[in-house]
C-alpha cells in the first residue's frame, strides 16, 4: 500500500497498538495530510494486556514535518515574481488545507496577480473576482489553458502538477519559469522540473511574502487574458425544450446566489459542476478528486449538512 498511503504499519504485538495509533493521527494529519494504514494481526487484536502498560508517546525521529521558513529562497522567488510580465498563480489544495485563504488571497489582490486552480481547490479565491482565470487542465475551460500557456511564469502554491493539469508535463506552459512552494519535499521536480523551489508550509511561504508584495503592472496582461476568456468560452448547446444540465447547474448558482454548499459523484456531472457553478468560499464544492470512487456525492452532503447545520 505504500503507494496510496503516507505512511503504513504492521502491529505484532498488542503492546504497540496505542502508541501505534497515536503516531499514525500524528503524521496523517502533519505537514501534507495523507492517509496512514495501520495492519493489526490477528494475535494482536485477541490479545489481553494491562491498561498501565499503554505507551502513546509519539517519538518519531526520522519524521519533521516542521521546517525552518527559508527567508533566502522566498527572497528569490519575490525577485522573481517582480521581474515578470505575465504571472499566473497555479493555487492548489494545499491552501486551504494548510489555512491559507486569507494569506492567499491578500497575496493574490496585494499582486494583482492572476489566479487559476485546481479542481480541489476551488474557492480559495472567489471566482467572481476579475482576477480569476479559471480551472486548469482537461476538464478546465479552454482559456485557462491558452492563459498558463502564455504565461511567463507561474507561482504554483501547494499545488501538485498532476496529468489531469498539466497533460504533458513538458509541454505545460512551456514559455513559463517555475516557482513552486510546497511543504511535502518529494512533490518537488516530481512530475514538473522547476526553477526556483521551496520547502514550506504555504501559510507560512504566504504570510512572510505578503510583507514585500507589491502590486505589478500587468495591464496588458489583463488585456490579454480577457480575449482569451472571449474567444474561448465554456459554452454549450441549447436543445429545445430538454433542460440541459449545464443550464441547470447556472440557473442553481443563481438561485442559491453562490452560497450552497455543492457535493458530488464522480465523472460527468462532477466536471460540469466544476465548470458552471462559481465557488467564493473554500470548502464548499465537496468532491473526492482523481482516485474517488463514485457514490461519494450522498454521504458527503449528509456530513457537510452535519458539519454546517444551519446552512
Amino acid at each position: 500500500t505504500m503507494q496510496i498511503t503516507k505512511h503504513n504499519y504492521l502491529v505484532t504485538r498488542v503492546q504497540d497498538i496505542a502508541r501505534t495509533v497515536a503516531e499514525a493521527f500524528h503524521i496523517a494529519s502533519t505537514g501534507r495530510p495523507g492517509p496512514v494504514l495501520i495492519d493489526i494481526s490477528k494475535d494482536s487484536q485477541s490479545a489481553v494486556m494491562n491498561a498501565d502498560d499503554i505507551d502513546e508517546v509519539v517519538a518519531l525521529k526520522g519524521y519533521k514535518p516542521a521546517r525552518k521558513l527559508h527567508l533566502e529562497q522566498l527572497g528569490r522567488a519575490m525577485e522573481e515574481i517582480k521581474k515578470a510580465k505575465k504571472p499566473l498563480i497555479y493555487a492548489g489544495q494545499g491552501i486551504v488545507l494548510a489555512g491559507a485563504v486569507k494569506e492567499f488571497r491578500e497575496f493574490a489582490d496585494k499582486t494583482g496577480i492572476p489566479v487559476a486552480v485546481t479542481l480541489l481547490s476551488r474557492g480559495c479565491y472567489p471566482e467572481t473576482k476579475p482576477l480569476f482565470s479559471g480551472m486548469l487542465g482537461m476538464h478546465g475551460p479552454a482559456y485557462a489553458n491558452y492563459i498558463a500557456d502564455e504565461a511567463d511564469l507561474i507561482i504554483a502554491l501547494a499545488a501538485r502538477f498532476d496529468d489531469r493539469v498539466t497533460g504533458n508535463a513538458a509541454e505545460f506552459a512551456r514559455r513559463a519559469r517555475f516557482i513552486h512552494i510546497d511543504i511535502d519535499p518529494t512533490e518537488i521536480n516530481k512530475n514538473k522540473t522547476v526553477d526556483l523551489p521551496v520547502v514550506a508550509d504555504v501559510r507560512e511561504a504566504l504570510v512572510e511574502m505578503n510583507k514585500h508584495a507589491r502590486a505589478g503592472g500587468y495591464a496588458e496582461w489583463y488585456k490579454r487574458i480577457e480575449e482569451l476568456k472571449k474567444k474561448f468560452p465554456l459554452k454549450y448547446r441549447e436543445d429545445g425544450d430538454a433542460i440541459k444540465p449545464q443550464y441547470f447547474l447556472e440557473k442553481l448558482y443563481e438561485a442559491t446566489k453562490g452560497r450552497a454548499i455543492i457535493t458530488t459523484g464522480v465523472g460527468q456531472h462532477q466536471m460540469w459542476t466544476a465548470q458552471f457553478y462559481k465557488f467564493d468560499k473554500p470548502r464548499h464544492h465537496i468532491t473526492s478528486g482523481g482516485l474517488g470512487t463514485m457514490g461519494f456525492g450522498l454521504p458527503a452532503a449528509v456530513g457537510a449538512q452535519v458539519g454546517n447545520p444551519g446552512a
